[in-house]
């Protein structure tokens, strides 16, 4: 896939195993976007001195399968007006023995015709400061309207392939860590009516039904028709697990097969 279709409908840059998406994704690492066309004035989408931020000009089409929108510990708040936040702090954490140190970042929206994207990366150990004030807040873009997340590369042993994994980012007022440790997870499936999900060998998370019905099964966000589920994952013990997510198609009665996502938890 190239780099316009990539930026263009926002949506493969969360397709990273060939498992639940068949694309791969932008180089880890990667920042801006030369293919994008960005929106006119100052918001428009650019390098800005934290990463690449703004809105674009593009058409939108609908992604194919599971399309990750946002994973980070506790939510991702903030306040746009009145007494507004100026600064936010992202940062990750993880075991650098099997990832490379440095995780994208990647925001998108959670709306389907909301035409914003940010581009970063945000070394362990040193936070990116998302400044708000450049495109955020004249957009009156609030916590419910994007997401974010991040994205590492395992590290190459043996001439291996060094794929992909998804790693929830912490975004705080302050350095100071936050005090939960669950994540919430918001995925997209145009096609799907709801979804369940599970943690393979995860800790207080019930198992995947292997039958045609899946219960308890998750809605979509305020029942839109544009597919955006949002899962609350209990604290995990540190290192890699699969989060398995099955979706039931509209107008259908049955749940497909596990679709295996690759976490970080942290």
């Amino acid at each position: 896939m190239n780099g316009r279709s990539a930026r263009t409908v926002r949506a493969a840059s969360g397709c990273v195993t060939i498992a639940f998406l068949a694309v791969a994704p932008p180089a880890v690492g990667a920042q801006c976007d030369a293919s994008v066309k960005p929106a006119p004035g100052e918001v428009g989408y650019k390098k800005r001195p934290y990463a690449c931020e703004g809105m674009y000009v593009g058409l939108q089409s609908a992604p194919v399968g599971v399309q990750v929108v946002s994973l980070v510990r506790g939510r991702l708040g903030y306040r746009t007006e009145g007494e507004s936040d100026s600064v936010l702090f992202v940062k990750t954490r993880h075991d650098v023995d099997k990832l490379e140190s440095r995780v994208r970042v990647i925001g998108r929206a959670r709306k389907a015709n909301l035409h914003w994207a940010l581009d970063g990366v945000v070394p362990v150990g040193s936070p990116l400061r998302w400044d708000l004030g450049t495109v955020v807040k004249p957009m009156k873009l609030d916590s419910t309207l994007i997401g974010i997340y991040g994205l590492a590369k395992r590290r190459v042993v043996d001439g291996g392939v060094a794929s992909p994994v998804f790693v929830p980012l912490e975004v705080t007022r302050s350095e100071h860590p936050a005090s939960t440790e669950s994540v919430e997870l918001i995925v997209r499936i145009p096609a799907a009516a709801a979804i369940c999900w599970t943690v393979r060998g995860g800790r207080n998370v019930p198992p995947l039904p292997s039958t045609p019905g899946c219960e308890p099964s998750v809605d979509p966000i305020d029942g839109n028709a544009d597919g955006y589920f949002q899962i609350v994952i209990p604290p995990q013990t540190a290192g890699e697990h699969q989060v398995l997510i099955r979706w039931r198609p509209r107008g259908a009665h049955a749940f497909g097969d596990p679709v295996p996502l690759s976490v970080q938890f942290w």
